[in-house]
C-alpha cells in the first residue's frame, strides 16, 4: 500500500514540476502567440561541396580590386597558397603548365595569403615574377579573405561552378592527375 502512495506521489510531483518549468517570458509569448526569439547565427566552421560561394574583394599588385562575383558565369578555381609550402608550389606549377589550356574556360583566382608571409608583399611580388606565373595573383594582406574561406592549411582550393556553388574542395598537396580531372569536369559541367 505504501509503495502505491509513494508511486502516486512521485507521479503527481512530476506532473506539477513539468507544468511549472516554463519561464514567465515563455508563458507570455505562448499566450500572446508571439514567435520564439531568434537563435544566434551559427558561425560556419568549414565549407562543403554544394555550399554557396562567399563573395570576396580581390586586390592585386596593380592596385586594382575586383569581386569574386565578377567572375560568375564560368567555373572558378580559387587557390589559396603560400610561398613556403611544397604543396602550394606543386599546384602553382601545375597551373603554370596548364593555364593557357584552361584560361578561356575557367577563371583562375590565385590568392597568396600574404598575411602569413610576414606581410612581405615586396618579397612575394619578386617571388611571383621569378616563378613567371601566367595567371593573375591576388593578395590577402590582412588574412581576412582566407579567414572568410576558413583556410587552415596550404594549399586550399575551391572549384566553384558557374552559378556560384562549391563543386570541389582541395586541401593540401593534391595529385596532379586528380586535380586536372576535377578541372576538366568543372569546365565540361559534369557533376559526377
Amino acid at each position: 500500500m505504501k509503495k502505491r502512495y509513494l508511486l502516486l506521489f512521485i507521479i503527481l510531483l512530476l506532473l506539477l514540476t513539468t507544468g511549472c518549468n516554463r519561464t514567465p517570458k515563455e508563458n507570455n509569448d505562448a499566450e500572446n502567440n508571439l514567435p520564439p526569439e531568434p537563435e544566434e547565427e551559427v558561425v560556419k566552421e568549414s565549407f562543403f561541396v554544394g555550399d554557396r560561394y562567399k563573395d570576396i574583394l580581390l586586390d592585386n599588385n596593380s592596385g586594382d580590386s575586383e569581386k569574386l562575383s565578377d567572375y560568375l558565369g564560368k567555373p572558378i578555381l580559387v587557390n589559396f597558397w603560400v610561398s613556403w609550402s611544397p604543396g602550394s608550389e606543386n599546384i602553382n606549377d601545375t597551373l603554370k603548365e596548364y593555364y593557357a589550356d584552361i584560361k578561356d574556360s575557367m577563371h583562375v583566382i590565385s590568392i597568396n595569403v600574404t598575411a602569413i608571409e610576414n606581410n612581405n608583399l615586396e618579397y612575394i611580388i619578386k617571388y611571383i615574377e621569378s616563378e613567371r606565373y601566367p595567371f593573375p595573383v591576388y593578395y590577402d594582406l590582412d588574412g581576412q579573405i582566407s579567414s572568410d574561406y576558413l583556410v587552415r592549411s596550404f594549399p586550399t582550393g575551391y572549384i566553384i561552378d558557374k552559378q556560384g556553388f562549391i563543386e570541389k574542395i582541395f586541401i593540401g598537396d593534391v595529385d596532379e592527375e586528380l586535380f586536372l580531372l576535377e578541372i576538366e569536369k568543372a569546365i565540361s559541367g559534369r557533376k559526377e
